[in-house]
């Protein structure tokens, strides 16, 4: 009969291969951090004295006067609000919109102007489908059509429209 074959087995290079395991991963923990902390030290911290080191643009008082200054090759521009507009829209029917919006001119526009636009805006706005408005690219078509119409009214003198608030519910 045959005899068993013993074998014999060494604790020892478990110990080694655990040590190892546990070993290698803390040094290149404690490398990497000593790397980040010299970069920081060394490179990013004189960049930011550096930074800090310039002096800053003095900044005017309440105490001064300010006058605006105002370039004549550049047009002044009017900021004129327009009431809010409070309407449904056209699909579906019980979907309401509060819109607030503004209109640059180029010069003060007169109120039938004001009075017409935002009349026109109102009615724009009963005409708009509320799969119309979803997204970015919906809201920027209905502010180019608003554009358009502020234009037209206007005689061109209408810059921008400009959005305050926009609120469907």
């Amino acid at each position: 009969m045959a005899t068993p074959l013993m074998i014999e087995t060494d604790e020892e290079p478990k110990k080694k291969s655990m040590i190892s395991a546990i070993l290698v991963p803390v040094l290149l923990l404690a490398l990497s951090g000593g790397l980040g902390f010299s970069f920081s030290k060394f490179y990013v911290s004189p960049m930011i004295e550096a930074n800090a080191s310039t002096e800053a643009a003095p900044v005017p008082t309440a105490e001064k006067s300010v006058v605006p200054v105002h370039n004549s090759n550049e047009p002044s521009m009017v900021v004129v609000p327009l009431d809010p507009i409070l309407t449904n829209l056209s699909d579906p029917s019980d979907v309401w919109v509060r819109a607030e919006f503004s209109v640059l001119f180029n010069k003060q526009p007169s109120a039938d102007v004001r009075a017409e636009i935002q009349s026109d805006f109102l009615r724009y706005m009963k005409t708009v489908k509320l799969r119309n408005l979803e997204g970015a690219i919906g809201f920027e078509h209905m502010l180019e059509d608003l554009n358009e119409r502020a234009q037209m009214i206007s005689g061109g003198e209408a810059g921008r429209v400009l959005v305050k608030a926009f609120i469907v519910q």
